[in-house]
């Protein structure tokens, strides 16, 4: 190999080497680019995690206050089933004082329609058969106050008839000129 050969080989060599330099500039310069958009996205991908940070907390905060909410509803939902449990035990007392007020309801209503309505029922054919006597007595007062009356009259009659009698018989003791004198009886 001659030096010029080697000379060109050098060169060929040097522009290979400078093909290859500039294919690795121009790698490079790709592989700026694509680490640039690596770091943007990187930037992005923090961004987001930050926010995705920010999220988590707040929900971590959000699941705090929950667990509090959830254990205050707890100690309510005891607090609601122990009143349950007392007022289920009223229910069970008021149960029971119906079912005994059922019963004195139901010896009241056998007692009314046994006995009471049965006095009631005498006490009215007593008052009936009263009510009856009192007029019987009373149209026997009223039939004696008429009969007293129609005395009353008879005798006013009978003393008008014993006046004209007595007139008449004075009228015919003057005629006859006796002296007989006729004596009534009084009634």
């Amino acid at each position: 190999m001659t030096d010029h050969e080697l000379l060109q080989a050098i060169y060929n060599n040097t522009q290979e080497l400078r093909t290859d330099v500039q294919q690795l500039r121009t790698d490079v310069q790709q592989l700026k680019q694509d680490t640039q958009e690596l770091k943007e996205r990187v930037t992005a991908v923090e961004n987001r995690v930050g926010v995705l940070e920010n999220t988590v907390a707040a929900l971590e905060s959000e699941v705090a206050d929950v667990k509090s909410t959830v254990a205050a509803l707890a100690g309510e939902v005891m607090d609601v089933k122990s009143t349950v449990a007392v007022l289920a035990g009223e229910v069970t007392d008021v149960k029971t004082k119906v079912t005994v007020l059922d019963d004195k309801v139901t010896n009241i209503n056998l007692v009314l329609e046994n006995e009471i309505r049965v006095n009631i029922q005498r006490v009215a054919e007593g008052h009936l058969d009263l009510s009856r006597n009192l007029h019987e007595a009373l149209k026997i007062d009223r039939e004696k106050e008429m009969m007293s009356v129609r005395i009353n009259v008879l005798e006013t009659e009978m003393h008008k008839t014993k006046e004209r009698l007595d007139n008449v018989a004075r009228s015919y003791t003057r005629h006859h000129n006796s002296a007989i004198p006729i004596r009534h009886k009084q009634i």
